[in-house]
């Protein structure tokens, strides 16, 4: 079976997210932290469902987008690796920032 984990940098990408969240509506955040859970196990499911993303680094190669359910406004950010059969998740993001600059 696949693996579907945060690297670090996702994991305080969504730490600040649910509290931002959070400071106005603490249903809505624990709403955001169970949709993104569930993208994580689709992901696992259905590594390639999301587009494909090219910054242009090596390292990145493969990177592909998909938006949270619900929170579409929230973009996850991962990497296929197909030996490993694992799925790295590098950023969970808000899709109004500079997102390529916060991949340089």
């Amino acid at each position: 079976m696949r693996k579907a984990f945060l690297q670090q940098k996702a994991k305080e990408d969504v730490r600040e997210i649910v509290f931002y969240i959070a400071d106005n509506n603490l249903k809505a955040a624990e709403a955001f932290r169970l949709a993104l859970e569930d993208v994580r196990l689709t992901l696992a499911d259905l590594p390639e469902i999301g587009r494909v993303y090219d910054f242009g680094k090596r390292e990145l190669k493969g990177l592909r987008m998909l938006p949270v359910p619900d929170f579409t406004k929230y973009l996850v950010f991962y990497v296929y690796r197909e030996p490993e059969e694992e799925v790295e998740i590098f950023r969970v993001l808000h899709g109004a920032r500079d997102i390529p600059a916060l991949f340089l």
